[in-house]
């Protein structure tokens, strides 16, 4: 999800995400329970840009 402000032209020094385990490795996945906090925290931030 961090790559979606990127790909608008929001320049990004951190992203968040849900909770992860096995990072590119085979068995790589995430928390889904994290998801719905993630997406409100994103909506937030791009409710709050300047329009434009």
């Amino acid at each position: 999800m961090g790559h979606l402000p990127a790909a608008e032209g929001v320049p990004a020094t951190a992203g968040s995400g849900p909770r992860y385990e096995g990072l590119h490795g085979v068995d790589e996945q995430v928390h889904l329970a994290d998801l719905p906090t993630v997406h409100a925290v994103y909506r937030r931030a791009v409710i709050g840009l300047p329009a434009g």
